[in-house]
C-alpha cells in the first residue's frame, strides 16, 4: 500500500475532527471532502431539469475513508497527531491526546520487579563465567533497571565518577538491591560486575546533566534535581573545571572516531552470541556483531565488516 502524503493525511483527520465536534455538540450539517462528484452520483434527475438532493442522513458520520492499521503506520509522524477517533491519537496500540512526549532518562520505578518477587519470591542472581555476568539475560535486563532506578534517586551527585563515591553512597546501592534479589556481594567477580555497570549508569547520568547544563546553563535546573539544589550546584562547578573540559573534549574526538554503534538497547552482545552457540552456530560471533553493532554512516556495512 502507497503512503499516505501527509496533505492527505490532515484532509481525513480534519474530516474526522469536524464529524466528531458535529456529534458532540449537536450540529446538522456536515462538510463533503469525499470529492467533487460524491452528491451528483447519488442525485436523479426530474423533468423540471433540475436535480433532487439526496435525503438527509439518519446520523451524521464522517465521509472520510476508514484507516487501517498500514495507512496509520504509513502516515507522517507530524500528521499522525491528529488520526483515529477524532480526540485521540493511535500509535500502534498506544493512545495519546498529542505527539508522544521526547523520551528522557528519568528516575524510573521498580514496579516490575516488585510484581515478581511478590508473586515468586527474590530473584535469584546466578554469575555465568563465560557471560562475565548474570547467566540470564532477563534477569541481567531486571537488575541493571533496578541499578539505574538506585542510583538515580538515592545515590549522590558528589563525585567524578562511581569510582571516588565515598562508602557510604554505594552502601545504598547494597540496601536498595538487597529487597528484590539474592545477591552474593562476597563474589568478587558478582561485585566487580556490579562496579562496572553502575559505573556507567553514574557516568551516563551525570553525562545527560552535562548536556542540560551545556544548553540551559547554571540557573536552569534539571527537573530531576529541583529538590537536589547543593548537587546541581556541584556538578555546575565540575563541569566548570579545566579537568572536566579537557576529558570532556578528548572523549567527543574519540567518538568521532566511532565505526560502530550498539543499536539494541541495554542488552549485551554476549547474551546474543551464546543465544546462537545454543541454537548449534560453529561460529556465534559473527551472527550476534551483526544484529547487535551497525556502523555510523551505514547500517548495512556490519556485515561487510565481517565478511
Amino acid at each position: 500500500m502507497a503512503p499516505l502524503s501527509n496533505k492527505r493525511a490532515r484532509e481525513i483527520a480534519s474530516e474526522r475532527l469536524r464529524s466528531a465536534c458535529a456529534v458532540q455538540f449537536g450540529s446538522g450539517t456536515t462538510t463533503n471532502t469525499a470529492g467533487p462528484t460524491a452528491d451528483v452520483a447519488e442525485q436523479s434527475p426530474t423533468g423540471d431539469g433540475f436535480t433532487t438532493p439526496p435525503p438527509p442522513p439518519s446520523s451524521i458520520s464522517s465521509t472520510a475513508p476508514p484507516l487501517d492499521e498500514d495507512d496509520i503506520d504509513d502516515v507522517a509522524p507530524e500528521a499522525q497527531a491528529t488520526l483515529s477517533d477524532g480526540c485521540s491519537v493511535r500509535r500502534g496500540t498506544q493512545k495519546s491526546t498529542g505527539p508522544p512526549p521526547k523520551r528522557r532518562r528519568g528516575f524510573g520505578n521498580l514496579d516490575k520487579v516488585k510484581r515478581i518477587v511478590k508473586v515468586s519470591g527474590l530473584i535469584e542472581v546466578v554469575y555465568d563465567d563465560f557471560i562475565r555476568g548474570p547467566s540470564s539475560s532477563s534477569v541481567n535486563s531486571l537488575l541493571v533497571n533496578s541499578i539505574g532506578c538506585i542510583i538515580r534517586s538515592k545515590v549522590k551527585l558528589s563525585a567524578g565518577n562511581w569510582e571516588c563515591i565515598g562508602d557510604s553512597e554505594k552502601k545504598k546501592l547494597i540496601d536498595g538491591l538487597t529487597p528484590y534479589f539474592k545477591i552474593d556481594f562476597g563474589d568478587k567477580r558478582m561485585w566487580a560486575w556490579l562496579e562496572d555497570k553502575a559505573g556507567t549508569i553514574y557516568r551516563d547520568w551525570k553525562g545527560d546533566f552535562s548536556r542540560h547544563y551545556k544548553k540551559y546553563g547554571r540557573q536552569t535546573i534539571p527537573p530531576d534535581l529541583i529538590h537536589r539544589q547543593d548537587e546541581w550546584d556541584w556538578l555546575c562547578w565540575h563541569f566548570e573545571s579545566p579537568d572536566f573540559k579537557t576529558r570532556s573534549a578528548a572523549n567527543k574526538t574519540n567518538r568521532g572516531k566511532k565505526e560502530s554503534e550498539h543499536h539494541t538497547g541495554r542488552l549485551p552482545i554476549i547474551y546474543r552470541v551464546v543465544h546462537h552457540k545454543e541454537k548449534g552456530n560453529e561460529f556465534p560471533v559473527i551472527p550476534a556483531y551483526i544484529e547487535t553493532y551497525d556502523t555510523v554512516n551505514d547500517p548495512k556495512a556490519a556485515k561487510n565488516l565481517v565478511s
